[in-house]
């Protein structure tokens, strides 16, 4: 793996360190590695981010369709909906991969190396999960960025061939990253779903900010089978405007669903804010290994690739530091570090780990700014013989 940062600025592609004005649209890769296709993290300012919706292979259960063929058709569909918006796969900044198991991995990975713009690689992340449609062995989600254009500088959402497409623009007066949110509801998945999205609605009114502020929602819930009776729910609760993009992973819970989302503000900013704020709504508890809210007043997003550790014990404590230790080394490289995480997503798919990440996360990070986050417990991964791994979102410190 290459250390070099890569700096895009101005449709211009450097190698060394950034030099752009603060005002400057720019895209930083930090650790690209070629062999795998990937970076390590990936740094923008001052550009809009376009999120897609989880994008399933079209055709999956037809005769001949490998894992190939489905890979290259999720992403001639995710090219479509960020083309749709002024970007495309060639200006990725993070790719989400959703794998029906471990094994197929180096197969996807293949042809990301083959489709992906070797030189502004994006951070990828990986989980093992039950898809939404039980033909298809991959799925994934994209955020790809664009300059922003002249004029209107609104939230955006956009239908592309029945994919529901959002726009962040640079020029939003905050983002926010809201943790995954669960209420039990009376059992069902339809009802627990109904009874978050209350929830989160009342998060945003805390926000001062209403359901057209959705720029993305993530799911994770049980059982898959039903992710129509979610879907249904989610949709509704958006009504009249549109559904923004929404993914979906089947997690191993007592409770049906949880959801997280991000959202963003155009409304004027306060004078005096900090970069970043850890927020409690009313009638929740303020914990310490990771924040109700996020709140981010700063022109630049570090998104960290999904990460693994390297020891031969996947369940042990020199794995988590690994982690931990790589986490902080990609945050630093963007100007930023554990103080100023924003968002954090954790997949386990082994008790030893989650005991031994639970254990561990307080000594990582300050009890008055943890990261919003969210923690599943699933099927895999995304790799063979680990059991644990993670992606994050940060700032940089100025």
């Amino acid at each position: 793996m290459s250390n070099s940062p890569v700096t895009v600025g101005l449709g211009l592609l450097v190698l060394g360190t950034l030099s752009a004005s603060a005002a400057e649209p720019s895209i930083r890769v930090i650790e690209p590695d070629r062999a795998a296709g990937s970076a390590g993290a990936v740094l923008i300012r001052n550009v809009d981010q376009i999120q897609t919706s989880q994008t399933l292979p079209r055709g999956a259960g037809e005769p001949g369709a490998s894992i190939s063929k489905q890979v290259s058709d999720v992403l001639d569909q995710l090219d479509d909906q960020l083309e749709a918006a002024g970007s495309g796969l060639g200006k990725l900044v993070k790719l989400n991969v959703y794998l029906a198991n471990d094994e197929l991995e180096p197969a996807v990975r293949e042809v990301l190396k083959g489709r992906l713009n070797p030189d502004g690689l994006p951070a990828v992340s990986w989980v093992t999960t039950v898809l939404p449609d039980s033909e298809a062995q991959v799925a994934m989600d994209a955020v790809g960025w664009r300059r922003s254009p002249p004029g209107d500088h609104a939230i955006q959402m956009l239908d592309v061939n029945g994919s529901a497409v959002s726009v962040l623009p640079a020029t939003v007066t905050s983002r926010s990253y809201v943790s995954g949110q669960a209420e039990k509801g009376d059992g069902t998945l339809e009802d627990a779903t109904r009874q978050t999205m209350a929830s989160l609605l009342r998060t945003l009114r805390f926000l001062e900010l209403g359901p057209h502020s959705v720029v993305q929602v993530k799911a994770f819930l049980t059982p898959m089978e039903k992710v129509d009776d979610a879907l249904h729910v989610i949709r509704q609760a958006f009504l009249p405007g549109p559904c923004p993009p929404v993914a979906f992973v089947e997690w191993q819970s007592s409770l049906p669903i949880e959801i997280e989302l991000v959202a963003g503000s155009t409304s004027p900013p306060m004078e005096g804010r900090a970069s970043i704020e850890f927020l409690t709504p009313p009638g929740m508890t303020t914990p310490t290994v990771y924040c109700r809210v996020a709140r981010v007043h700063h022109p630049a997003t570090i998104f960290v690739s999904g990460l693994y550790g390297g020891q031969k014990d996947p369940d042990g404590e020199a794995e988590l530091r690994e982690l931990f230790d790589q986490t902080r080394r990609l945050v630093e490289a963007g100007g930023g570090d554990l103080r100023h995480l924003v968002k954090a997503t954790y997949y386990v798919s082994a008790p030893g780990s989650n005991q031994q990440h639970n254990r561990l996360r307080p000594e990582y990070y300050d009890p008055l700014r943890p990261p919003a986050a969210s923690k599943a417990q699933v099927q895999g991964v995304g790799r063979s013989g680990r059991t644990i791994t993670w992606d994050m979102l940060g700032i940089p410190k100025e």
